[in-house]
């Protein structure tokens, strides 16, 4: 597996973060529908990143289930907790960050944006996140590769008018 091989050193001898993202239920909005597996997807992830020696106090799992609201898939709690591990990372350079974002995704006048659990897409701006803001948000970090995985489909959604009657289909 892949992740497996990323993450094949020891926790003592790199400092390895990994944010991992499942929304599941995008309650906020009926535009989407929920995406059960999502959650289970990223928990395995984080199995597999941990089983390998990754460092388990530096995997964050971000799903719709968690216990802890601050670990739940909203647009708030997602910049929130990466500006957290940017910040934790510190002046030290770390060997790596990566963040996994599962879910939805949706372009709006050819902006590309990621979809969490608190979506509104009356409200784009204010609900969704912006990929190239969050792409700025990781490459001011000091580890020294990043990764940013997106499994998610991308719907095409008109502005004005036609974007507040737009359905999306199942992706």
């Amino acid at each position: 597996m892949t992740v497996a091989a990323l993450f094949s050193c020891s926790a003592a001898e790199a400092s390895q973060w990994a944010i991992l993202i499942g929304p599941e239920q995008y309650g906020a909005s009926d535009e989407l529908r929920p995406l059960p597996y999502a959650g289970s997807d990223i928990q395995r992830m984080a199995a597999t990143l941990i089983n390998t020696g990754h460092p388990d106090d530096q995997v964050f799992v971000m799903a719709t289930s968690a216990d802890d609201t601050d670990l739940r898939p909203v647009r708030a709690s997602i910049y929130r907790k990466i500006r957290e591990v940017v910040s934790r990372m510190g002046d030290t350079e770390a060997e790596l960050l990566m963040v996994v974002f599962a879910g939805h995704g949706v372009n709006f006048d050819g902006r590309s944006y990621l979809c969490p659990d608190d979506v509104r897409l009356d409200a784009p701006d204010d609900t969704l996140i912006l990929l190239s803001q969050l792409s700025s948000l990781l490459a001011n970090c000091n580890a020294s590769q990043r990764f940013l995985i997106i499994d998610a489909c991308r719907e095409e959604i008109s502005s004005g008018v036609e974007r507040a009657s737009a359905r999306l289909s199942p992706g």
